[in-house]
């Protein structure tokens, strides 16, 4: 692996929060959403293209831009 990959922090799509997952408060935040709004986790793989529920598709699509900026 090359020296540039070797650490997360200064990856351009790597980890959005600044502390671990179950530290981070707005990780929380948004996990406590996402679960609100869909369960947790059966939804895995659905884009906001092919989501059935439509008041899930919005969420999907910022973590889609979020995620290929």
């Amino acid at each position: 692996m090359s020296q540039e990959y070797n650490n997360h922090k200064d990856w351009v799509h790597g980890w959005p929060y600044d502390d671990d997952a179950p530290y981070d408060k707005q990780w929380q935040k948004d996990m406590a959403d996402t679960c609100a709004l869909s369960g947790n986790g059966w939804w895995w793989g659905w884009t906001h293209i092919n989501c059935p529920i439509k008041e899930m598709r919005p969420r999907l699509k910022a973590l889609y831009i979020l995620r290929n900026k």
